[in-house]
């Protein structure tokens, strides 16, 4: 456990706290970051924010793996959140833009099915990853001068990964893609919320916060219940074949 080699520490209360902070740094870093890169994303276009968010979460992830001390994780771990909060929205954003204005024929339609052919896709991430990580941390690197920790290996994966995803980005999606003006219309003319958003909002918040204690607590869990990395990834991943399951009914071609 990279907590516990880093702090020097071997009890189970504090290792469980320090999880359940660096749990709660990376996704608050996000509520912080996400309307900045949103902004940013309008002025200049979504494809420059997704590589740069793509390429800061790799590098800070890298940098993460690499820390030597818990203040440095801590740090870390705060920017990872950041620059992943780059990436989902202005996805998002992206489909929006590209599936045309609620005017269009079949425009509301279109964006709905591509909002949660999206959510499927990260949910597969969710299927996927933690079972290549828990995998990943059976395995023992030598870059040479010395042996990589196992805890370690997981977060240079995720990091490549993150470094392959960028390059799709950058050479796929297309560079010149701005907001329609009709949207920023839309936009100037109406309230920052409207009705009934601030309670799905909230909706989410409460959900979000409850899959993250889920999350830390089957962490911590793996311990008690003597689970290798394989095991715990294969747990996760149980879970998020659930959750793909949900989102194929309720988006399935009616």
């Amino acid at each position: 456990m990279m907590v516990e080699r880093l702090a020097g520490a071997t009890d189970p209360t504090f290792n469980a706290r320090q999880i359940g902070f660096l749990t709660a740094a990376y996704v608050a870093a996000p509520v912080a970051a996400a309307f900045l890169w949103g902004k940013w994303s309008d002025l200049i276009g979504r494809r420059p924010i997704l590589v740069v968010g793509l390429i800061g979460f790799a590098i800070t992830l890298a940098a993460s793996a690499l820390a030597p001390s818990l203040l440095v994780l801590y740090v870390g771990r705060i920017l990872n959140g950041g620059f992943a909060a780059a990436v989902g929205p202005t996805a998002l954003a992206f489909i929006a833009d590209a599936e045309g204005g609620a005017d269009a024929e079949g425009g509301d339609d279109r964006r709905t099915r591509a909002f949660g052919w999206m959510s499927m896709a990260s949910i597969a991430g969710f299927l996927v990853g933690p079972t290549l990580g828990g995998l990943a941390a059976e395995l023992k690197l030598d870059l040479g001068v010395a042996a990589v920790p196992p805890q370690t290996v997981p977060f240079l994966l995720a990091s490549g990964l993150a470094v392959a995803a960028a390059l799709g980005v950058w050479f796929v999606l297309p560079g010149k893609l701005l907001p329609a003006p009709h949207a920023e219309a839309s936009k100037r003319s109406s309230s920052m919320f409207v009705p009934g958003e601030l309670r799905l909002l909230a909706l989410a918040a409460v959900a979000a916060a409850g899959l993250s204690a889920f999350e830390v607590g089957l962490t911590l869990r793996n311990v008690e219940l003597a689970m290798g990395p394989a095991a715990l990834g294969l747990m996760f991943a149980t879970c998020s074949v659930v959750m793909f399951a949900v989102q194929a009914l309720s988006f399935r071609p009616s």
